[in-house]
């Protein structure tokens, strides 16, 4: 099933509005007539997106779609409409809408909402069916996004949408397994992205990102710190509350008993498993309040008091251990989850520790994805287990920029989708992939390239899985994508007295393949006001101002900053028209000596001219 047309009545900023997605047909809606005309797209290749490629297993793409607009414009709107339409099967009751398909056997059939009817198609081999009727094909969409602006997401998704937005995502990581009160969403979320990196980086599927991007194969941890006092004001009519503050200062006072330079290994070692035992009953003291362990604490704190013990690790132990014992026979699973966590940890770091199995990089543990991929794995297992507020350990991939990090993880979120190793029941053969806003944190560098490493990427990954057919339908503002693609394959939205319009074309710039990107930015669809920034454009008028209307005292009281103004401008016509203004205002204007000659170098052609005139 590939989407040809979409129609859309009343959705948010969209008004009665028809939308052409640059596949094989071309579609109108005559909303009078209730006639819906479709034709065959003379400007449409079949095949136009291929790649030479020599994988055996490789999806084709069908066709892609660009929505592009200004902000406001509604183009968010539409393709959140276009996953609702997939994952939430109840909207075509509500929304006014007509789609058309190319159905699975190459058949066109339109689906219509009751309140938008089709009394007349055109051929008449269209078939039409209600909306509803849509819910009975195997309709599959993965829908990305990394925007992060809390937008309300649905909690469950019927159908064959898999939602793999920063929204989504944030919310229902936190959900699955171990989720409760006590512990962040965020910093759930947080993990499970290092965990489906670290996951996809270990993965065949990397593979097929390697020629363009250099995957990391190291990651890093550290011990992150935390404030505790607040949460010790807000306890502080509790005997434990200080009995705590009292166990950190002194870990924190533990001299260390190795004898060896600060950057030794065994050094190293000491300090981390120190700062370890102070962050444990940090974090469990963090933890304390949402799941109820205050009170036992409290009530039993006098029982601490009596361990002998010579080393202070063997006390916190030791005193976890006391704690297990309080809970009872029928402990809370979150209690126990927490508290069994934190044990864990000491005992991994120790074990690590003791067979010379983790390295450090300054005061990170390095750990290497391809051979520590079991610890990492088992680490970050107990590390889920004592998530509170907050979490107790930093992950990061020290030789990555922000922008690549962006990249590995929308890689790694596409991947989760196969990741289990299920195949045709999955995904189906034919795949629509919604994108919104994908070239968002990227350097200009990389949002060239964008374009192509996803059509490399995705039906290379897809098409190992049972995929045939893949749909792209992505919004963006970058000027790149439009240059990946023909105009025909683009919606252009803007909005027009409250509502959303559609252009047909960019007017004089109407072919927008391999465009000059220039050329793509200057049109005024883009940038209305010209092509410099708005601070430049106030100091440049204020300059010519100035030098038109002030009088000659406020010129020459204001000369050094005019000649610094027009000493910077970059573009060389503009500041060549400021300097003529300037020289008419002064004979003698000390600007930079490159100017100066051309100022003196203009009043001696005037002066020669003159000559010649007498």
């Amino acid at each position: 099933m590939e989407l040809m047309y979409v129609w859309i009545g009343e959705y948010k900023a969209i008004h009665k509005q028809g939308f052409q997605l640059g596949g094989e047909l071309q579609c109108e809606y005559d909303t009078d007539a209730c006639r819906l005309t479709v034709m065959e797209n003379p400007r449409f290749v079949k095949g136009f997106f291929d790649l030479p490629c020599s994988m055996s297993k490789v999806a084709r793409i069908s066709n892609i779609t660009a929505i592009i607009g200004e902000n406001g414009a509604g183009k968010s709107s539409l393709l959140h409409y276009m996953k609702q339409l997939f994952g939430a099967p109840w909207i075509k009751r509500d929304i006014p809408a007509l789609l058309v398909y190319r159905g699975p056997k190459e058949e066109i059939i339109a689906f219509c909402h009751k309140a938008c009817p089709i009394k007349e198609v055109i051929p008449a081999t269209v078939q039409v069916k209600p909306l509803e009727k849509l819910d009975d094909y195997d309709l599959n969409a993965i829908y990305y996004s990394n925007v992060f602006d809390q937008q309300t997401e649905e909690h469950y998704y019927r159908g064959g949408l898999r939602n793999i937005s920063t929204n989504y995502l944030s919310r229902e990581d936190g959900r699955t397994g171990y989720y409760y009160k006590g512990k962040s969403e965020l910093e759930i979320h947080k993990l499970e992205e290092v965990h489906r990196q670290i996951r996809f980086v270990s993965s065949p599927e990397s593979r097929l990102i390697k020629k363009r991007f250099q995957l990391p194969e190291v990651i890093y941890l550290r011990i992150k710190d935390v404030t505790v006092e607040v949460m010790y004001h807000e306890l502080k009519n509790f005997p434990v509350t200080e009995f705590v503050k009292e166990l950190i200062v002194k870990l924190r006072e533990v001299p260390l008993t190795s004898q060896s330079a600060p950057y030794d290994t065994a050094y190293r070692r000491e300090l981390f498993m120190q700062r370890l035992m102070v962050r444990t009953v940090e974090q469990l003291f963090l933890g304390m309040t949402p799941i109820g362990l205050t009170t036992l604490l409290n009530n039993d704190f006098p029982k601490f008091k009596t361990l002998q013990r010579k080393h202070l690790y063997d006390k916190v132990i030791a005193w976890l251990q006391i704690i297990k014992f309080q809970l009872g026979k029928n402990p809370s699973s979150e209690q126990v989850q927490f508290i069994n966590g934190l044990w864990d940890l000491l005992f991994f770091f120790d074990r690590c520790f003791a067979n010379n199995r983790l390295q450090f990089y300054g005061d990170a543990i390095v750990l290497r994805i391809k051979e520590d991929d079991k610890l990492i794995k088992e680490l970050m297992s107990i590390e889920e287990k004592c998530i509170s507020p907050t979490s107790m350990f930093e992950f990061d991939w020290r030789d990555l920029s922000s922008g690549e990090k962006a990249l590995l993880n929308m890689y790694s979120r596409f991947y989760t989708v196969v990741e289990s190793g299920e195949t045709l029941p999955v995904l189906g053969e034919s795949l629509t992939i919604l994108i919104d806003e994908g070239e968002l944190y990227l350097h200009p560098q990389w949002q060239k390239r964008l374009f192509l490493d996803l059509i490399s990427f995705l039906p290379g990954l897809y098409g190992r899985y049972g995929v045939q057919t893949i749909q792209i339908i992505m919004t963006s503002n970058s000027p790149f994508i439009l240059s990946d693609l023909p105009d025909t394959h683009i919606i252009f939205m803007h909005k027009h007295e409250g509502k959303t319009g559609v252009l047909l074309d960019l007017e004089d710039q109407r072919q927008t393949f391999a465009a000059n990107i220039h050329s793509l930015l200057s049109h005024s669809f883009f940038l209305r006001e010209g092509m410099i920034g708005e601070f430049a454009k106030l100091k440049i008028n204020e300059t010519v101002d100035l030098l038109l209307n002030g009088n000659r005292t406020e010129v020459n009281r204001q000369l050094e900053k005019i000649e610094y103004i027009i000493s910077i401008v970059g573009e060389p016509i503009l500041r060549h028209k400021l300097i003529g203004l300037l020289q008419d205002r002064i004979s003698t204007a000390t600007i930079s000596l490159e100017d100066r000659i051309q100022v003196l170098e203009t009043e001696l052609r005037k002066l020669k001219r003159g000559k010649l005139d007498d």
